[in-house]
């Protein structure tokens, strides 16, 4: 018998949510399914004593697409974004990070003179590698964007500069020794210097409460740690979020729906899941309803390891912060802890 829901959706994370929000706006009525006791995934925020620690994300490329979408669902008219800037203090040296490609080969060329002209090289051809698609008629842009994914920066870097120094700095954009090929370390440049690095004015908890909002239509001053349980109805119940609510499978014979981990079937027209591939293919999906050479591939590709994080909190009453007194998001972190307190 059917639920009344025309969509399941498995995970309250950015992506799960977004989903919902606009399903919702089409009139869809959606039941958002998350296992953990609050929405929002890896971009929820906490609090402990005073301060405010981020599970996950500090900023997001592309404000325009997200502030467009947000103002699809009526909820980014008035939500504003400002760019986070990077600089590294490492070898007795300070650079930054997130100026225009012109300006950083300035400041590094001031800097390792001698490696001037590699330098120069090398933020040609990331700029080249990053608009690749508009540089196939130049034969040296050609070159190094056929090239850039089968590169390694380590190498790429050794044959272009002499400084060690200069090395680290410009193949992991900080002090560690170059970690990936070329394509991914041109494209992490093209982020941090031309796209630019963002934050939700408000912080990521407001951010995604709008999110929250549009799929179940809570107060507008909520954040995201007032919504609790299986609260979240909007529009006379069309859009509701569950939290602390497993589901253990999703069944897809016969008559489509989830099995929560309480036993309880919800049936539904079609489901969504935000978890993970392996986790929606191996794990909630019965093996024998996929093709043994799908379930291979799925089982052999490799996956991202899990990340542990440790969070401090520093009173700046009794600690010397003057190091970060020009950086954007330490400065505005200390004054909003200061706010707290």
């Amino acid at each position: 018998m059917s639920s009344g829901w025309d969509t399941i959706i498995i995970g309250a994370g950015l992506g799960g949510l977004t989903a919902a929000a606009k399903l919702v706006k089409a009139g869809l009525r959606v039941l958002v399914l998350e296992r953990n006791p609050h929405p929002g995934g890896t971009a929820y925020v906490y609090h402990r004593k005073g301060f405010t620690f981020p599970m996950g994300p500090l900023g997001f490329t592309n404000p325009a697409l997200i502030g467009g979408t947000l103002k699809d669902l009526g909820e980014g008219d008035d939500l504003k974004f400002y760019r986070v800037h990077y600089r590294v203090r490492a070898f007795n040296l300070e650079i930054p990070l997130s100026l225009s490609f012109s300006a950083t080969k300035k400041k590094l060329a001031e800097l390792f003179p001698s490696d001037a002209q590699g330098v120069a090289q090398f933020f040609d051809d990331v700029e080249a590698i990053g608009s690749s698609p508009a540089c196939r008629d130049s034969h040296i842009n050609s070159s190094i964007t056929k090239r850039a994914g089968e590169t390694s920066a380590a190498e790429y870097l050794k044959g272009l500069v002499n400084d060690l120094r200069l090395r680290r700095i410009l193949g992991s954009l900080g002090s560690r020794e170059p970690y990936s090929n070329l394509a991914l370390l041109a494209a992490m440049w093209n982020v941090m210097s031309k796209d630019g690095i963002w934050y939700p004015e408000g912080g990521m908890d407001l951010f995604c409460g709008r999110l929250v909002r549009a799929v179940g239509g809570q107060h507008k001053d909520s954040k995201l740690s007032d919504i609790k349980g299986d609260e979240g109805w909007r529009r006379e119940g069309i859009g509701m979020i569950r939290l602390g609510t497993e589901v253990k499978k999703i069944r897809v014979e016969k008559i489509l729906g989830v099995t929560l981990e309480d036993g309880t079937q919800i049936d539904t027209d079609s489901i969504i899941s935000n978890a993970d591939y392996k986790t929606t293919f191996l794990k909630l999906i019965d093996p024998q309803m996929i093709p043994t050479k799908w379930y291979q591939a799925v089982l052999n590709a490799k996956q991202t390891g899990s990340i542990l994080q440790v969070c401090l909190g520093v009173n700046s009453k009794r600690a010397d912060l003057s190091s970060f007194e020009e950086a954007s998001r330490p400065d505005s972190c200390i004054k909003y802890w200061q706010e707290c307190v």
